[in-house]
């Protein structure tokens, strides 16, 4: 019997640790892209060389979205449990694209942002990219 009451005991903690998740949703920041600086790029300078860029973004099979040096942007309301894309744009041409879940980032609450050095972007939860990530807080 004590090892049925133990079973039960586990299950009842489990499944409690769980449902806050359940009724969650997720959250993307996608920072804004910062303006070009004169003179030459470096580690110094990383916004230098007088690079422009028009970049959108597009989660899933959702809208468009500019992202300027004025606009970030939030999207909330994403499924936890599903495999979701991102796809950027800079100028109207694919520059990147790729899938990600929450649990495989580690987090709810995810930022999305340019490094105009390398000229890439990354996906890190928010708590750990917080300066890098404004967001408007409802979308």
């Amino acid at each position: 019997m004590s090892f049925l009451l133990s079973h039960l005991a586990l299950l009842v903690l489990a499944s409690s640790s769980i449902l806050p998740v359940l009724g969650q949703a997720g959250t993307i920041c996608v920072a804004s892209v910062p303006n070009p600086t004169p003179g030459q790029k470096s580690l110094a300078n990383p916004t230098g060389g007088g690079r422009t860029w028009e970049f959108s973004v597009r989660l899933d099979n959702g809208q468009e979205q500019k992202i300027t040096a004025l606009s970030a942007v939030r999207t909330t309301g994403l499924s936890l449990g599903a495999r979701h894309l991102i796809r950027i744009r800079n100028k109207g041409t694919d520059v990147a694209s790729f899938w990600f879940t929450f649990e495989s980032r580690g987090s709810t609450s995810l930022c999305l942002w340019f490094n105009p050095l390398y000229e890439t972007w990354s996906l890190w939860p928010l708590n750990e990219a917080e300066h890098l990530c404004e967001c408007p807080k409802t979308s």
